[in-house]
């Protein structure tokens, strides 16, 4: 008999661990989101739309539509006409891995353009779209094993609730 009772006495304990680690993580602040590609502008920059939880009582959910930039890259300017089909492919890499289906974005923080810079997960990859494009050579190298400097700290407001 006493050797149920310390099964179950251990079995609780993880139990209770398992939900106090779970409950640090969510405290961390960190914010995920799951939604669809819309447009892309270059290959480190994309529009995201996602459903959140309406304020108006009449409509549950309503579509959010927020622009993004990849965490930690750099990739060359559309405009820049000496790395023009770098920059070209750069966004077509980008549109192509977003389009495949549901995207997975962890917001970090906004830049000084209100931008949401993130890590972001397209369908079907664990490896993130920022490394991927480091990866095939299509990143200026600007930001590579640099952490960006935080210029605003934004945690959602009204309008960006923490799921």
């Amino acid at each position: 008999m006493k050797k149920k009772s310390n099964g179950c006495l251990f079995l609780t304990i993880f139990l209770i661990y398992l939900i106090i680690l779970v409950v640090a993580i969510n405290v961390q602040g960190q914010v995920i989101l799951t939604g669809d590609y819309v447009k892309n502008y270059d290959g480190d920059t994309f529009t995201f739309m996602y459903q959140a939880p309406s304020d108006d009582q009449h409509v549950e959910y309503e579509e959010k539509l927020i622009k993004v930039r990849l965490y930690n890259v750099d990739t060359y300017e559309m405009r820049d006409s000496e790395n023009r089909e770098l920059a070209c492919e750069a966004k077509d890499l980008t549109a192509k891995e977003l389009m495949r289906g549901k995207v997975m974005i962890e917001l970090l923080y906004k830049d000084s353009y209100s931008r949401w810079v993130a890590k972001v997960y397209p369908e079907g990859r664990r490896e993130r779209l920022g490394e991927l494009l480091k990866r095939k050579g299509l990143t200026t190298g600007k930001y590579e094993n640099k952490r960006l400097e935080r210029i605003t700290i934004k945690r959602y407001t009204k309008y960006h609730r923490k799921y």
